[in-house]
Formats: structure tokens, C-alpha cells, sequence
């Protein structure tokens, strides 16, 4: 049983049989770093939140603007000019006051990685360019630690977690994919299934459950999720050196 302090609040997701015993003391002693506090985010870091994790540190540079908010679910018209890590954690904390939030409103770059990530225990890649993905992946290979990547696209996206031994981003897409529409279209309830299955992947690898290089891809048309598993590339460009 949790000693959580709040074990009221978490008492419909304790004591799950597939789960470690110590399943909400593992979540109450974890640090997960968020990049990226878009559709994929917001519907991502609620649930993290949600789940009892003790510090959420979320990074994001842009402020809201109106067409973000068919997806970003955290924000309402009245948040339009602010920034979305700020806003972001104001919402988070007023979610669940248990846990501590911290919102950077930063450009996502090495130094900024070099600081945070051997800080947190796990990241989350919630961007939506190729070159910041890259260097998120550089950095959780150099420290050694675990990444949830996911992406979305019109009604399409996919959820992998990756660490030291596995395939990571580079092995995924050794090139950038461009993007036959930009800026892409990306229907909201897409965004916040992509992002409701990144967060369920985080949770059950901070309890270590779960499979490692296994990209799980959802066609939202047919309804359908295909895993498939990711080779490590022999010379990827980020883990080959890392």
C-alpha cells in the first residue's frame, strides 16, 4: 500500500494488479520532463499529473495563439498571448496541488538539455520539429535516459519509448520527413489520444513496465494501432555516437 499523502485521491489507481506494489510511491518519487506543451502536451502532462507523478517540469518558448486552441486543451480563448509553459503549469497545479510544477518558457537548445535532462528521470518529446527532436534524442542517449517520442499528423500518430540500448529518433528517421502541408493539419481528439498514449507509456516506464523500442502506430480512420518494432540502426547518427 502507498503512504502517498494523498492516497484518497489515488486510491482507484492503486493496488492494480499489474502493477509493482510501490506503483504510487515510484510515481510520487519521479521528475518527468515535458518538451513541448502543444496538443500533445496538454493532453499528455494532465494525466501525468493526474497520475500522482511528483514534479513535472514543462519547457515550451510559445505563446498561445487561437488556432491552438482546437487541441490544446489546457488553454481558453482568455489565455491567448500568454505562454504556454507558464499557463501550462498554472494549470497543472490547480489540477492537483499535491505535485510540483515548474513551466520554462525557453527555446529548447543543448545547453537548456544539458541542465535539464539528467535532472529528470524521464522525458517527453512532444515537439513538432525534426532538429529539436534530434538534439532531445542526443541528449537522453548521452544521459542515459529514457524518452517517450510522439508525433501526430491529420489523423495519424504514433507513441515510442526509447533509452540507451534501444532504436532512438535517428534510427526512426535518420532524415526529416517534410511535411506535404505546413503548417500540418491535425485534428484536435487526434492530438489528445497520441498525447493521453504518451502519457500511459511514461507512467508504466517510470514503474518499468512496459516494451522499449516498440513504436505503436494509430490510424484513427480504421481505428486500428499496429505495433512494430524498431531495429537499432549500426550507424545512426545520434545513438552510434552518443
Amino acid at each position: 500500500m502507498s503512504t502517498h499523502k494523498s492516497s484518497k485521491r489515488y486510491e482507484r489507481q492503486m493496488n492494480l494488479q499489474s502493477l509493482p506494489d510501490n506503483f504510487q510511491d515510484l510515481l510520487r518519487n519521479s521528475k518527468v520532463l515535458i518538451l513541448g506543451a502543444g496538443g500533445l502536451g496538454c493532453a499528455a502532462s494532465i494525466y501525468v499529473a493526474a497520475a500522482g507523478v511528483g514534479k513535472i517540469t514543462v519547457v515550451d518558448r510559445d505563446t498561445i495563439n487561437e488556432p491552438d486552441l482546437n487541441r490544446q486543451i489546457l488553454y481558453t480563448p482568455e489565455d491567448i498571448g500568454k505562454k504556454k509553459a507558464k499557463t501550462c503549469v498554472e494549470r497543472l497545479h490547480k489540477f492537483n496541488p499535491d505535485i510540483e510544477c515548474v513551466g520554462l518558457a525557453k527555446e529548447i537548445n543543448d545547453k537548456l538539455l544539458k541542465d535539464l535532462v539528467p535532472k529528470h528521470d524521464i522525458v517527453m518529446d512532444l515537439c513538432d520539429n525534426y532538429s529539436t527532436r534530434i538534439k532531445i534524442a542526443e541528449a537522453c542517449q548521452k544521459y542515459g535516459r529514457q524518452c517517450v517520442v510522439a508525433a501526430v499528423n491529420g489523423l495519424e500518430g504514433f507513441v515510442m519509448v526509447t533509452d540507451k540500448g534501444s532504436a532512438c529518433f535517428g534510427c526512426l528517421y535518420p532524415d526529416e520527413v517534410k511535411l506535404s502541408v505546413s503548417p500540418p493539419r491535425v485534428l484536435g481528439a487526434a492530438a489528445g489520444n497520441v498525447g493521453v498514449l504518451a502519457a500511459m507509456r511514461c507512467i508504466l516506464t517510470l514503474c518499468n513496465v512496459g516494451k522499449v523500442g516498440v513504436m505503436y502506430c494509430l490510424d484513427f480512420i480504421n481505428m486500428i494501432i499496429d505495433e512494430i518494432e524498431i531495429t537499432k540502426s549500426t550507424n545512426c547518427h545520434v545513438c552510434c555516437k552518443a
